[in-house]
């Protein structure tokens, strides 16, 4: 683990002394788009998880992704899915990406509490179903009547 500040665990790398030792050249490295970039995995909905590879080129096109959005640095997104999925790795890089504000979600369906979420304006989330249903039915009179939310989400 790499750790920045005085609060670093003893057992953790302390980032400013690895830059002390890097070299002050670019590493000479060729990186293919097909190379790995991290592994991946599914939200287990089917299942248990499986893992998959994002490769440099999947990276890439997070910008593309979420540039499709017609995002702006004064929106918020809000992301419910857990970092190590796909989604919730693409919408948490995609908005640092575009400094967008981000409301990350408590996983534990026990600890949701959507009645807060009224007050945040999202212009995009990606949510799975049950999580969908769940919000609608907090925000919104009815499943089916989203005019009474302030600002209705793209439900993907």
């Amino acid at each position: 683990m790499i750790a920045i500040g005085d609060t670093a665990p003893a057992w953790g790398h302390d980032y400013e002394a690895l830059l002390a030792r890097s070299p002050a050249s670019e590493p000479e490295v060729d990186i293919a788009e097909s190379d790995p970039y991290y592994f991946n995995l599914t939200s287990g909905t089917t299942g248990l998880p499986k893992s998959y590879v994002l490769t440099q080129f999947n990276n890439s096109s997070i910008g593309a992704f979420m540039d499709g959005f017609d995002l702006s640095r004064r929106d918020v997104v809000m992301t419910v899915f857990p970092m190590f999925g796909r989604v919730g790795f693409a919408w948490t890089l995609g908005a640092a990406m575009f400094g967008l504000k981000n409301v990350l979600m408590n996983f534990a369906p026990a600890e949701r509490d959507l009645s807060s979420l009224r007050a945040v304006v999202y212009a995009g989330s990606m949510l799975p179903p049950t999580v969908r249903d769940q919000t609608m039915a907090r925000l919104c009179p009815s499943l089916y009547d989203t005019t009474a939310c302030r600002k209705p989400a793209r439900w993907c």
